[in-house]
């Protein structure tokens, strides 16, 4: 099977908790992907516009599921595909959190809009040495210029259920940044990371039937070992708490896996020396 496409996260996976950016590492580690011929899609609960400049370094994604899912970019920044709250939705929200006085933004192509909370949102930037893009919209006139298509705010989960409990039937799910946190995505039914995956696939005229993440992961951390890079690196672009896990990969003896190996053209690409920085596409600004 040839693998034609990669989808990676960026806080917790590319860029833990305690760093500014992605580290160096990391995004040699992609881009090796990327050069045997990979296309790479970088996943965030961001919108596009709130993934700051330089956080991902010399990684140059082929594709963005932004905002959860609910927008989908190319490499010039030109939305695939863009799904937008309703007014019914997006009205429900801002009642339930004034009325809570919970912080709550949105996400618009320009910005994300703090509509309630801003000082808050910009509180927790500065500890988080965040660049989100987060603008006082305490106006509450943005979405005259055009709806959004994305929402965070900041709420226990009881308050996430007294929610639901007044407007479940529109059908908004809330997804917390971790267990435990008071932060999370606030989306529309059947919008999701995986949903964007699948249907940036068919975008790209991928059948999206014949690709699993975990079979992505495989080829991932196979094709970074083949073209040098460090297991560490690999290690924490995996996510594996130890090493010895990801040493799985350095010998591996399955006979369906080195058969599978064998069959893909990208096996046969030949290994790099380390990755330098390289320049921006054309258009892109990251």
């Amino acid at each position: 099977m040839k693998y034609k496409l990669l989808l990676l996260d960026i806080d917790g996976t590319l860029r833990p908790g305690s760093c500014e950016r992605v580290p160096k590492e990391n995004a040699e580690a992609v881009c090796a992907v990327q050069k045997a011929g990979v296309k790479i899609a970088i996943a965030t609960g961001r919108g596009r516009i709130g993934v700051g400049k330089g956080l991902l370094r010399s990684i140059r994604p082929d594709y963005w599921v932004c905002a959860g899912g609910a927008q989908l970019v190319d490499y010039k920044g030109a939305d695939l595909a863009l799904h937008r709250l309703t007014t019914e939705e997006m009205y429900a929200l801002v009642d339930f959190f004034e009325d809570y006085d919970l912080p709550l933004r949105f996400t618009y192509h320009d910005a994300n809009y703090a509509y309630l909370g801003y000082e808050e949102f910009a509180r927790r930037e500065r500890e988080k040495n965040l660049a989100l893009n987060i603008v006082d919209g305490e106006d509450q006139d943005k979405h005259l210029e055009e709806m959004p298509f994305g929402a965070f705010g900041f709420l226990s989960q009881e308050m996430a259920d007294r929610f639901q409990e007044k407007y479940g039937y529109l059908g908004l799910n809330f997804l917390f940044s971790y267990p435990g946190s008071d932060g999370c995505d606030i989306l529309q039914r059947g919008i999701d990371k995986g949903a964007g995956l699948r249907e940036l696939a068919k975008l790209a005229g991928i059948d999206p039937a014949e690709y699993s993440s975990h079979k992505l992961r495989h080829t991932a951390a196979t094709l970074m070992l083949q073209n040098g890079v460090d297991v560490r690196a690999v290690q924490e672009v995996l996510g594996h708490d130890h090493l010895n896990t990801t040493q799985i990969y350095t010998h591996v003896d399955n006979d369906d896996l080195r058969t599978a190996a064998r069959a893909n053209p990208l096996g046969k690409v030949k290994k790099r020396g380390k990755i330098e920085e390289n320049g921006e596409k054309e258009g892109e600004n990251t």
